[in-house]
């Protein structure tokens, strides 16, 4: 049964991995758009002009 969890964990800490991973190559795309950042802060400034 220990043999059992262990794998279980092994397969949810990789499960974690593939995750964040997809997410931080998701970030990179994002930020390699020319002028996001620019538009994403203006974006930020005007939803907080409404709320």
């Amino acid at each position: 049964m220990n043999y059992l969890r262990n794998a279980w964990e092994l397969v949810a800490d990789f499960l974690a991995y593939l995750a964040e991973k997809e997410s931080e190559e998701a970030t990179q795309e994002l930020l390699d758009i020319p002028g996001f950042i620019e538009s994403f802060e203006r974006g930020k400034k005007d939803i907080a002009k409404v709320v």
